[in-house]
């Protein structure tokens, strides 16, 4: 009886420690197909997969009973095949003797046949776990219960971990395709560096507010573009003059914006836009929307983005408005400084 305890012991600490394995490598994107496609066992394990902490609490609940179970087993048979060995070294000689064995055929095996072989192997074992969830749902439910606790109070949210999670599973796809000739090293790149990207803040990368010469949106075309020659500038960005102090303005114009500068541009013009204001190439429907803001200044819009934003969601909001010069704010919607669509790209293309 207490061999047959063991040798089932053993075979469920084995299906566990596999099964742990096989559902970190089992693609998640292939068992949502094979689910839509009717596979029964695909959608028992979708609904695994998208309560990762039931399942991982099942299979720690589960395994610390085999294991236990293995070892009260063990006792017994070492005590009765040696009966003249009492006590401590009874446990002492029934460690030696087992832990090789459980080292290699309950932890190392199943765990490389879980790492290479995953699909198989957790529909193998999807019955059986499905079973032993069922039977250990009361402590799991208490295991799963202190995991959010935990969570909670090292204030990790979790959707930031399904996020995570969601990024290694994507790269995961992305090297297999590579590996299998279906994507170029090129595409493989660029992926990479759009995950870098998406976890990347612009806060590390705004451009001094110094860089850029204090331009008023009273200014000539010709002025401005005068300045924006002698500064080496295509675009500059463009300050309502009813909003600045008239007394230090003058003095300021055509400087290096200081940088305890806080108040926000109003737009931002290009010197082709200047020049072809000061050629008198201005349609009828361009001069209508001058004089309705009420300067000579072309002015284009300027994106305002928060110095949090990551490098990936601030090109996308620059690109989709047509926007490749940006100002950068903070909560307070005081100007931090500036971000140039072209060191967005340089980022993404260095990572």
């Amino acid at each position: 009886m207490s061999l047959f305890l063991g040798l089932i012991s053993i075979l469920l600490s084995a299906s566990f420690s596999g099964a742990e394995t096989a559902f970190y490598r089992t693609p998640r994107l292939r068992l949502k197909l094979d689910a839509i496609a009717g596979d029964r066992i695909a959608r028992k394990l979708l609904w695994f997969v998208n309560r990762p902490g039931i399942f991982v609490s099942t299979l720690l609940v589960g395994n610390n009973i085999a294991n236990y179970s293995i070892s009260t087993a063990t006792v017994l048979v070492v005590g009765f095949l040696l009966p003249n060995i009492h006590g401590l070294w009874i446990e002492i000689s029934a460690t030696i003797i087992v832990a090789p064995f459980l080292f290699v055929y309950c932890e190392m095996f199943p765990k490389y046949l879980g790492l290479y072989a995953p699909n198989k192997f957790l529909r193998l074992l999807s019955s059986l776990i499905f079973f032993f969830t069922v039977l250990f749902l009361p402590l799991t439910l208490i295991l799963w219960g202190v995991n959010h606790l935990v969570m909670k109070l090292l204030g990790k949210k979790h959707n930031e971990i399904r996020l995570t999670l969601g990024r290694a599973e994507l790269s995961q796809i992305l090297d297999v395709g590579h590996s299998t000739g279906i994507l170029l090293e090129t595409q493989r790149r660029l992926a990479d560096n759009v995950f870098h990207g998406s976890k990347v803040i612009i806060e590390n990368y705004i451009l001094p507010k110094s860089n850029y010469p204090l331009i008023t949106s009273d200014m000539k075309p010709s002025c401005v573009l005068e300045i924006a020659r002698k500064n080496n500038l295509t675009e500059l960005p463009v300050f309502a003059a009813e909003n600045l102090n008239q007394d230090k303005l003058n003095l300021s114009i055509g400087k290096p914006i200081d940088e305890n500068f806080k108040e926000l541009p109003i737009g931002l013009v290009r010197i082709i836009d200047l020049e072809i204001a000061i050629r008198n190439l201005i349609d009828d429907q361009t001069k209508q929307l001058s004089q309705l803001l009420q300067t000579e200044l072309p002015i284009r819009s300027m994106v305002e983005l928060s110095s949090k934003h990551s490098v990936l969601i601030a090109l996308i909001l620059m690109q989709t408005l047509n926007c490749s010069f940006g100002c950068i704010i903070d909560v307070k919607r005081a100007n931090l400084g500036f971000i140039h669509i072209n060191t967005l790209n340089k980022i993404l293309g260095n990572s």
